[in-house]
């Protein structure tokens, strides 16, 4: 019996006690709604299967291959996803409440309103994630990647983010109050409208940050740093030439030849 076969007898009750489907080989299976609640899945290959709607609460999935599947509206809440490879997967309004994805690959993965509250999210790579209107209260996200990631409307009050990298990513409107941002780089992000009331950021990186109308009320700033780069427009010249260089606000440019 081969490992698809397995677990189609496993749902159809053929089958008695806990299931082990340790790298099993189940790429591209349909398994929508299916309920594989406390199931040993680690190191399996589930690439591009569709799990909309299942039930994989508590579910062991360490170091499994998710690129690509199809979790939205599945109950992930207690998984185990800790170093397993979720790029590209669609996970919709997915509930990942107290998941483990410690140092999960989660490249470009939609998140869109999903619930992540208490998860662990502890150097795990999220770059280009969509994660607009999620639920991360009280979740851990320290030394994670979180560039270009669009967190608008989000949710991340009380969440830790240690060290995290959100370069180049979009909060507007989302809300950090109270969270523990020491030593996060937000350079390029888009602050607009965002809340970081009573939120630590200590040592924060700015520099060029969008922040038209964030809140700031009660935040600990104390050696954050910002810069913002300016146009410095050099008259030419020759009649048909016009130069231009960006410069960072308190920068000093000494002996540059700028004549082309």
């Amino acid at each position: 019996m081969n490992d698809k076969e397995k677990i189609l007898e496993y749902l159809r009750g053929g089958s008695s006690g806990e299931l082990n489907l340790c790298w099993a080989d189940l790429k591209g299976m349909y398994l929508s709604k299916a309920n594989l609640s406390g199931v040993d899945l680690s190191f399996s290959d589930l690439s591009g299967a569709n799990l909309l709607g299942a039930n994989l609460k508590d579910a062991k999935l360490i170091g499994a291959n998710l690129s690509g599947a199809e979790l939205s509206r599945a109950d992930l809440s207690g998984a185990n996803f800790s170093g397993a490879d979720l790029s590209e997967a669609d996970m919709y309004k997915t509930k990942l409440v107290s998941a483990n994805l410690l140092e999960a690959k989660m490249l470009n993965v939609n998140l869109k309103q999903a619930n992540m509250a208490d998860a662990n999210l502890l150097y795990s790579n999220l770059t280009g994630a969509v994660l607009i209107g999620a639920n991360l209260p009280y979740a851990d996200l320290s030394y994670a990647n979180l560039s270009s990631v669009n967190l608008s409307s989000a949710n991340l009050i009380f969440a830790h983010l240690t060290d995290v990298k959100l370069m180049g990513a979009n909060l507007s409107g989302a809300d950090f109050s109270k969270a523990d941002m020491t030593e996060v780089n937000l350079s390029n992000a888009n602050l607009t409208e965002t809340d970081f009331s009573d939120a630590n950021l200590s040592l924060a990186i700015l520099d060029n940050a969008i922040m038209t109308k964030a809140k700031f009320k009660n935040a600990n700033m104390k050696g954050s740093s910002r810069k913002e780069n300016t146009i410095i427009s050099i008259k030419p010249v020759h009649p048909q030439r016009h130069y231009s260089i960006m410069r960072p606000v308190g920068a000093k440019y000494i002996g540059m030849n700028l004549i082309g």
